[in-house]
Formats: structure tokens, C-alpha cells, sequence
């Protein structure tokens, strides 16, 4: 049939609809509209319109008296096989009594109005008392009583039911532990008080300024620090390069990759200002070095990179409480070689301050920062 050409269905039957005249067009929101016929329902009950595609694929065939009976055909068929509370066995013509039967924490206590539902069937439903002690009757069906097995209750113990459907699978030792090498990969700050929930005050200690202080621990697991460290996400290195208190700023530096004694595959980054005195028990091969003419040049390289391969931090469990757990990465080092001479070179390209606007990270207050450094 060629689009855009209306079928004349006036006086056909579909199922038990005759069409009697042409309707209003059905309006489509591409801006077109489809044509709609008036019909008339052999039950004689109501006169519908429906859409002409409709009748001709048979999507409509009444006006919903077909669905209705069927209904109600089922509900006839399904009420003379009710079971009782006690044998399960089948009963015609009569409904289970169900006062004074106790069903989990619900008791049942007297009859209630029954539950009608649109297709006409009813089941018989009970009013009942909770043993919580909730002063208000909850009412429910017959079935619900006989067939729910989980939730027996007028809705006091969902919360213990989760609750203990949570502490089965992370269990408080589980958190805890989870919580612990969180805080090991931004080494900002370590647990000091209980640990109660990730939305609960916790104390914390700052690893930087040693202090203690109430922290939430879901934002500290994310990296943000305490209020000692005036500061909300980053590397608490960089305020210390910009505001010109960081520790021999000019003094010649190394910029080192070594891979751990204990675990191979792993690599350390760092800074030092003698590679001898720096490696301990845990460093393994070196990989490679780099020399900058002060420390600054050299920390400014050592944030990008940390900020660059923070999703390759990786803090294995004996190595929970070492002091260079934050610069553990599982990355090839190749790469990281590459990306380090390549920072190296941009930085003596740029300069110090293009350099750390370009490269880093920053909040809105140190990039305002560095810019004035930049003016002046």
C-alpha cells in the first residue's frame, strides 16, 4: 500500500468492533497524523476510535471487554482451588480462616475488606498486629500471608535486614583494611580514631604536619586532606614550590626510576639529592636518572609524573606503612622513561611557571598563584 493513501474501512469488522464512520487523524509528533475510525463494540458497552493499523494487524479487537472477561474467567477458575493454611490440600467454595494464625512477626486478628482488583476478581484480606510493638494493623491479603516467606513484618526490619545483608559481604575488618590502603595511595593521612562507617567523622593523623584532626572518611579516601593542610585535592608538595618554602629549593637534584627489590614488576619514583644515600632494603634495580639544577625544577617534574600515572598507584599489602608507598606505580617503564625525558625537555623549553600551568594539576588558588609568579 503506498504511503500517505487511507484505506476506507468503513462497515468492516475486526474481532468483535464494526466500523461505522471515518475519526479525527491522530496527530504524530514528526508532524504528520494517521487516520482513526469510530467503532462500535458487539457488547454494546461503548464506542471506541481506534487507529486503522491497528484493526487491520488485529492489535485492537474490543473495546477491553475481551481482556476483561478473560479475566474474570481466570478468577473463577483459580478461586475454587485455594490451599489452606495447614495441609495444603484444595478447597471448593470456601476461603481458609485466618484469624488468630501467626505468619513470621505478623498476627492475624480479624477480617478486613477484601482486596478488589480492576479485573473484577477479590481475595479476602486480614487485618494484622506486628510483634514490634507497632500500634497501627497492617492489612493483607490471604496469599500474601500464605506465599511471602522474606517479609513477614509491617516493615520494621528492612533496615536490619540490610544491614546484615551488608556486613555478610564487607565485613568491619574488610572496610577497615579497604579504608587503610586507600589513605597508603595518597599518604596524606592515616587512621587515628575508629572507623565506624564512610560517612561518619573519623580522627585522622596528617602524615605532613602531624596533627590530628576529624575527617569524613569517604572524602579521605579520595584524596582530600585535612584542614592543617589547607588544602582540598592534590599534591601537598606543590604549595610549597609556589609560596617558596620548599626544603633546598636550590640545590642539585636527581629525578630516579627504581624497581622494587620485593616486587618486580613494580617501579619507585622519586627525588633525591645523593642516589646512594636514598635506596634502602626495598629499592631494587635502577633504571634511570635524572639531573636538575635545583629541587624545584626537579619536584615540579616529580608531580606531573606522580599526577600523570596516579591511576597505575598500586600499594601492595607489605608494603602498607613504608615511606615511599605513594610513589609505587605498575606501569612499563619504557613509557614512564619516555614521559620523563619529554617533561624534562618541555620544562627547560617553557620554563618553571609555563611549565607547572601546562603540566599540573592545580586548584583555582595556586593557579592564580603561579600566574603572579608568572607577572612579576
Amino acid at each position: 500500500m503506498p504511503r500517505g493513501k487511507i484505506v476506507d474501512e468503513t462497515g468492516n469488522i475486526y474481532g468483535k468492533l464494526v466500523v461505522l464512520n471515518r475519526g479525527p487523524n491522530q496527530p504524530q509528533k514528526e508532524g504528520t497524523s494517521r487516520a482513526q475510525w469510530w467503532c462500535e463494540c458487539s457488547c454494546k458497552r461503548a464506542c471506541v476510535l481506534v487507529l486503522g493499523k491497528q484493526l487491520r494487524v488485529g492489535k485492537t479487537r474490543s473495546c477491553g471487554c475481551i481482556r476483561k472477561d478473560s479475566a474474570r474467567h481466570r478468577t473463577r477458575i483459580n478461586s475454587r482451588f485455594c490451599h489452606t493454611k495447614n495441609q495444603g490440600r484444595k478447597m471448593q467454595g470456601s476461603m481458609p480462616d485466618e484469624v488468630g494464625s501467626a505468619y513470621g512477626m505478623l498476627h492475624v486478628l480479624k477480617r478486613g475488606p477484601d482486596k478488589i482488583f480492576p479485573s473484577g476478581g477479590r481475595h479476602a484480606a486480614w487485618w494484622c498486629k506486628c510483634e514490634c510493638g507497632n500500634p497501627n494493623l497492617i492489612l493483607k491479603t490471604g496469599n500474601w500471608l500464605r506465599r511471602t516467606k522474606s517479609s513477614r513484618h509491617c516493615g520494621c526490619q528492612h533496615k536490619k535486614i540490610r544491614e546484615k545483608a551488608y556486613n555478610q559481604s564487607n565485613s568491619v575488618n574488610q572496610r577497615i583494611e579497604k579504608h587503610k590502603k586507600k589513605l597508603a595511595i595518597f599518604g596524606k593521612a592515616e587512621l587515628f580514631g575508629d572507623y565506624l562507617g564512610d560517612r561518619v567523622k573519623t580522627k585522622y593523623r596528617c602524615l605532613i604536619h602531624d596533627q590530628v584532626h576529624f575527617g569524613i572518611p569517604t572524602n579521605m579516601g579520595r584524596g582530600r586532606g585535612l584542614p592543617c593542610c589547607k588544602r582540598d585535592i592534590g599534591w601537598d608538595s606543590l604549595e610549597a614550590v609556589i609560596d617558596g618554602s620548599f626544603r633546598a629549593p636550590n640545590q642539585t637534584c636527581l629525578l630516579y626510576l627504581f624497581k622494587l627489590s620485593r616486587f618486580p614488576s613494580l617501579i619507585k619514583l622519586g627525588i633525591a639529592s645523593h642516589i646512594d644515600r636514598r635506596p634502602d632494603e626495598e629499592y631494587g634495580d635502577l633504571i634511570r636518572t635524572w639531573t636538575f639544577s635545583n629541587r624545584v625544577d626537579a619536584a615540579l617534574v616529580e608531580i606531573s609524573i606522580k599526577q600523570y600515572t596516579i591511576k597505575y598507584s598500586v600499594v601492595p599489602d607489605n608494603l602498607i606503612n613504608w615511606a615511599g608507598r605513594t610513589e609505587i606505580r605498575r606501569i612499563d617503564p619504557n613509557i614512564l622513561v619516555i614521559r620523563v625525558q619529554l617533561l624534562a625537555e618541555e620544562l627547560s623549553k617553557l620554563g618553571r611557571w609555563r611549565f607547572a600551568l601546562k603540566y599540573i594539576s592545580m586548584s583555582n588558588k595556586h593557579r592564580s598563584m603561579v600566574e603572579n609568579l608568572m607577572q612579576n
